[in-house]
């Protein structure tokens, strides 16, 4: 279920992808990471009968593995939101004022990345953000371009 297009061939270091139409993007490194793998066999073994009969919770893989992402696979970010719903959702995430004034920039901290992969109305920018880290293409395509480069 959460190894579906994991591969050893998936070695390159990170991939910056775009989120939104606004310039945000994220830059995150592959799901085979050696230490996401490590850390989510451990953090999941507690639920493996759930994870077996396919009755896991959604919410409950959310918060199992909103740190793991945070800490090992998202390693950047450029976000904005609108001030009102960082406010109300994170007021302990610290934001920076943004072009637009109805905006703010949420820096990336590894603190800020759990906290955001956590919340309940975010469980689509979570799997979003898993779904980017299995897509071999994001990693290969980058590779097989600084090949030409080189």
């Amino acid at each position: 279920m959460l190894d579906d297009f994991i591969t050893e061939e998936m070695n390159t270091e990170f991939a910056v992808i775009p989120i939104g139409s606004n310039g945000d993007f994220i830059k995150i490194k592959p799901a085979n990471d050696k230490d996401f793998q490590r850390m989510r066999e451990k953090r999941m073994k507690r639920h493996r009968q759930a994870i077996k009969n396919n009755t896991i919770k959604d919410e409950v893989l959310q918060r199992e593995l909103a740190p793991l992402v945070a800490k090992y696979l998202l390693i950047d970010w450029q976000m904005t939101s609108t001030a009102k719903v960082v406010e109300e959702m994170f007021p302990q995430i610290k934001t920076k004022k943004a072009k637009n004034p109805e905006h703010v920039l949420i820096p990336f901290s590894e603190q800020n990345a759990a906290a955001i992969l956590a919340h309940k109305r975010n469980a689509g920018f979570m799997n979003f953000c898993l779904d980017e880290a299995r897509e071999v293409s994001n990693f290969v395509e980058q590779e097989a371009e600084e090949d030409r480069k080189n």
